[in-house]
This record gives structure tokens, sequence and C-alpha cells, in this order.
């Protein structure tokens, strides 16, 4: 799954700069303030359905409790739909499937909150 779509709709939705506050599958140690969107388990193909299923994590790292959680129900308001196109992929839907997990950061003293989010797409060179 190409993750570049997503953190491309979440910086037109303002929720950072790619690279510097807004990350794909890796955030800097050093960053205080920034979001992260990167994916945990493979991505499972169905060929006879023509649709790809899985899920993806996207993680809010703030310096208190309740900033990082706000910034995931916002973004849980944004990646929640059916129908969406973003780059070559059609997703059929995409829905959180928690509200945020919220979490210390053992360096530094940064909170981290965390949802998963559920998708089935069609993709035409994949599946």
């Amino acid at each position: 799954m190409n993750l570049a779509p997503i953190v491309e709709l979440l910086e037109a939705e303002n929720f950072g700069t790619i690279g510097k506050d807004l990350f794909r599958n890796f955030m800097p140690h050093d960053v205080r303030e920034g979001l992260l969107v990167t994916i945990q388990m493979p991505v499972e193909i169905d060929r006879y359905l023509n649709y790809c299923k899985g899920s993806f994590q996207v993680v809010a790292r703030g310096t208190d409790w309740e900033s990082p959680r706000l910034v995931m129900v916002d973004v849980s308001k944004v990646l929640w739909g059916e129908g969406l196109s973003l780059g070559d992929m059609y997703f059929y839907f995409m829905r959180p499937r928690h509200e945020p997990l919220i979490f210390p950061k053992s360096e530094g003293d940064l909170i981290e909150a965390s949802v998963n989010f559920d998708f089935i797409y069609s993709h035409s060179l994949v599946c």
C-alpha cells in the first residue's frame, strides 16, 4: 500500500508539513509535535474479489496529554469515509477501528496518541 496519498491528504487538511511534522513510516525521535502514518501488518490481496484489505496506523505526538488526542480525533474525522479516491487507490471504506489510545513516550516525556484505520480498496496494479 502506498501511504503517500494519505499523508498528502493530511497535509492538504493542514495537519502538518511533510518532512517537518508530518511523516510516513518513520518519525524522528527529536520531533516534539508531529504526526506519523505507518503500516504495521501486510495488506491482504483478494484476487477473486479484486480488492486489498488491511489497516494502517496514525500516531500523533505532543508535549501534553490532551493535544495528541485532539489531533487524532480530527484525523479520524478526515480519514473516515466511503468512496474516497487517493492516488491510484479507490477506498470502498476507510474508518478508525477505535478511539485514540494514549500512551507516554519514554524519551523526552512526550505523549503519543494512536488510532488504527481499517480499509478496503481497489488498486489496478495489485488487485
